[in-house]
Formats: C-alpha cells, structure tokens, sequence
C-alpha cells in the first residue's frame, strides 16, 4: 500500500511500483490517481502534483479472494510520500520532462 500523507492527492493506493518521485493526479470529480508506470501519463483534464518518498520502499504479496470469486493476487508497493507543493506538477506533465526532472532531483541528493 502507498500512502500519501498530505497534499490534494492525500490517501492510500495499491499500485506496482514505488519511485523516489511520484506524479499524483486529481480529475474534475476529484477522483484521485497515482502515475506509477513509466507509461502512465496524466489525462487533458487532470492536475499534476509531486510527491516524494518518505525513508525506503518495500513490497508485500497480496492474495485475496472476493465474494464474487475474483481473487486479486500479486507484489504491491509499499511507500510512504510527501507532498511537494513547491514544485509545479503542471510543469512536468509531459512524460521526458518528468524524467528529466526526477533524474535530476537524485543527482542533486546523492551529491556530497
């Protein structure tokens, strides 16, 4: 479970993978969504906001079986983010310049 703790986007998903840097987006009906894939990109109409994660990323194996017989099964992410509201998500909206960005920003953290 990925859990973003603050910001528009404020909540608890279950996605894949869990990068240092994370687009989150929020739609007209407010419905929230986490940009997790490589490549997922963010609807027309949806607003981008940056979230960063918090410590070190883990994964756990789920496997449940619904009422309906559907069972959901497979490695999920666990994460905990912060938002960055100083950072203009509607910038990086487009997906190269998202990478740029976020390849970028562990540069700036990794240097001594």
């Amino acid at each position: 479970m990925v859990e973003l703790k603050d910001g528009p986007c404020k909540g608890s998903f279950m996605v894949k993978r869990a990068p240092v840097y994370l687009r989150a987006v929020i739609n007209e009906k407010g419905e929230t969504d986490l940009l997790d894939q490589i490549e997922d990109t963010p609807g027309q109409k949806e607003k981008v906001h940056v979230y960063k994660m918090e410590g070190n990323p883990g994964t756990v194996h789920l496997f449940a079986r619904g009422k309906n017989g559907k069972s959901l099964s497979g490695w999920y992410a666990m994460a905990i983010y912060n938002h960055m509201p100083e950072v203009d998500g509607e910038q990086l909206r487009d997906n190269p310049k998202w990478q740029e960005w976020a390849t970028n920003q562990l540069k700036v953290e990794v240097q001594p």
